[in-house]
C-alpha cells in the first residue's frame, strides 16, 4: 500500500500544473456488455453515465478519476434450479433468468498520453483499479418447465441452487481495468475492459460463484 501511495504521489507531482499539464473535466455516457467469466450467459446492453477529471501532459503520463452510474444486464438461458429450499425432495424448475443490476463505479486511470496527431487527435492508453458497488437490482424469471419430485427417481440435479441472500453478494468488487481513449478537440471515445477480482457468490436468489466482467464503449465531452 505504501508503494502504491508513493507511485500515485509521483504521478501527481509529475503532471502538476507547474509542469504544464492540462486539467480537463468531462462527462461520459455510453453502454456496456457484462458476462459471467466462466458460465457466460447472454449479454444485454447496459447504460453508463459518469463524470471525471483528468490531469495529463502531452508525451507523458496522465492520471484520471471518474465516478459513474452503470447498469449491467445478462440472461442465463435454459437453466435449472430447485423449486424450494429442500434440495433432497425439491421439484425442478427449468427456465431463463434475466438480471438487471445498478452499480456505482469509482475508477482511477493511470496511463500514457501520446503526442497529438496533427495537433488535434489525442490517444491515451491506461490501466487502473475500479471499485464497483452494487446497490439495487431487478430480475425476471421465464419458466419453461416444472418437474415434480419423484421418490422413485430420487433427487434432481440442478445447474444452480438457491441462496438466502438478495441482490448481489458481495456488494463490492475491485476490478482491474485496461483501455484506450481517442479524442478530437472536445470529444472523445473510450474503449474499456473491466476484469473483476471478486467472485460473486449469489446473484438474486441463485448461487453463482463466478466473476462478472464488463466491456464498455463510452463517449466523452471535455470542458
Amino acid at each position: 500500500m505504501k508503494k502504491l501511495n508513493l507511485f500515485i504521489l509521483v504521478i501527481l507531482l509529475f503532471i502538476s500544473p507547474n509542469a504544464n499539464a492540462e486539467t480537463n473535466k468531462y462527462i461520459t455516457l455510453g453502454t456496456n456488455l457484462s458476462t459471467l467469466r466462466s458460465q457466460g450467459g447472454k449479454s444485454e446492453l447496459g447504460k453508463f453515465l459518469g463524470f471525471g477529471i483528468e490531469y495529463s501532459k502531452q508525451s507523458s503520463l496522465f492520471f484520471a478519476f471518474e465516478c459513474a452510474y452503470a447498469t449491467k444486464k445478462f440472461t442465463l438461458e435454459n437453466i435449472s434450479w430447485p423449486s424450494d429450499s429442500e434440495l433432497y425432495n425439491s421439484g425442478k424448475t427449468i427456465g431463463d433468468f434475466f438480471y438487471n443490476g445498478s452499480f456505482l463505479e469509482l475508477s482511477t486511470k493511470f496511463g500514457y498520453h501520446f503526442p497529438k496527431i496533427q495537433k488535434q487527435i489525442s490517444i491515451k492508453l491506461f490501466t487502473g483499479p475500479a471499485i464497483s458497488f452494487h446497490y439495487s437490482y431487478s430480475c425476471q424469471v421465464k419458466e419453461h418447465k416444472h418437474l415434480w419430485y419423484d421418490e422413485e427417481k430420487g433427487p434432481y440435479e440442478f445447474d444452480y441452487i438457491t441462496c438466502d441472500s438478495e441482490g448481489m453478494v458481495p456488494d463490492i468488487s475491485i476490478d482491474g481495468t485496461i483501455g484506450a481513449i481517442i479524442s478530437y478537440k472536445a470529444f472523445g471515445v473510450e474503449f474499456r475492459y473491466a476484469r473483476s477480482s471478486k467472485e460473486r457468490t449469489c446473484i438474486s436468489s441463485l448461487t453463482i460463484n463466478d466473476k462478472l466482467d464488463s466491456y464498455y464503449i463510452l463517449l466523452h465531452y471535455y470542458f
